[in-house]
């Protein structure tokens, strides 16, 4: 926990519920109403950092969350964000997922205006992220467990001894 993160130092009044490795909070400025942040124990600036493991599990219970909100409070949908980055509007150098609530009509707006690319960049782009990802989606190798250190055993000796 570093002292001078505002996710690490929360106000008590904003935490809705502490499990051993994530806070589940409310914003100090909640896009709408019932938005919950699920803020890691660990400190941890931005997604790549969490080992896959505990991600994998942080995505599990973002969708428990979601389940609690479509119960509580009767949404209609949710949205899982990450804001990983500051070019992503993250403002706190902490690891945060938003979990926000989502009707028909609620005034959010996550539309963005789509750019258009000339068959040239769409295809440089593609190549450079197929290179990417099949480097990052390569199964990491891992390293054959090593054989336990036998020690000679008086006992067993004794049976496989020829008389």
């Amino acid at each position: 926990m570093m002292t001078d993160c505002k996710l690490c130092s929360l106000e008590e009044y904003l935490k809705l519920i502490e499990h051993e490795e994530i806070t589940y909070a409310q914003p100090h400025k909640p896009a709408i109403p019932g938005h919950v942040l699920m803020i890691p124990k660990q400190h941890v600036a931005i997604i790549e950092q969490i080992p896959d493991e505990e991600f994998g599990k942080m995505m599990v219970q973002a969708n428990k969350v979601s389940m609690a909100l479509f119960e509580s409070l009767q949404a209609q949908g949710t949205n899982i964000i990450i804001q990983n980055g500051i070019s992503a509007g993250q403002k706190d150098p902490h690891v945060c997922v938003h979990v926000i609530p989502r009707r028909e009509e609620d005034g959010l707006n996550f539309l963005w205006v789509p750019k258009t690319l000339n068959e040239e960049e769409m295809s440089t782009i593609e190549l450079r992220i197929k290179e990417n990802l099949t480097v990052q989606l390569k199964p990491k190798e891992v390293e054959p467990p090593k054989p336990e250190k036998v020690t000679d055993d008086y006992l067993l000796k004794q049976l496989h001894r020829i008389p």
